[in-house]
């Protein structure tokens, strides 16, 4: 064989490759997109969590000061200790 055909047969099998990328891909996002429609279809309506406070309020907050204060003694002696 030639280095001609050679150079030939590896284009055509380049381009055969190629191709079957391609279609798998193309497949793969027509499939992606007709599951999402079933599941914006068939799925059940997501309600949103109830709203709570990130801190409660009340005889609590003093305990969660408290741990605050704990934990940022915590970290703090932690940093120190590192240093050295």
């Amino acid at each position: 064989m030639s280095f001609s055909e050679l150079f030939l047969e590896g284009l055509q099998l380049m381009g055969v490759g190629m191709t079957i990328v391609v279609a798998f891909l193309i497949l793969l996002i027509g499939v992606l997109r007709l599951v999402a429609a079933a599941v914006r279809r068939w799925a059940p309506e997501e309600t949103a969590p109830e709203a709570r406070p990130a801190f409660p309020q009340g005889a609590g907050a003093v305990t969660d000061r408290r741990l605050t204060a704990a934990i940022t003694a915590a970290v703090v002696q932690y940093r120190k200790r590192r240093r050295t």
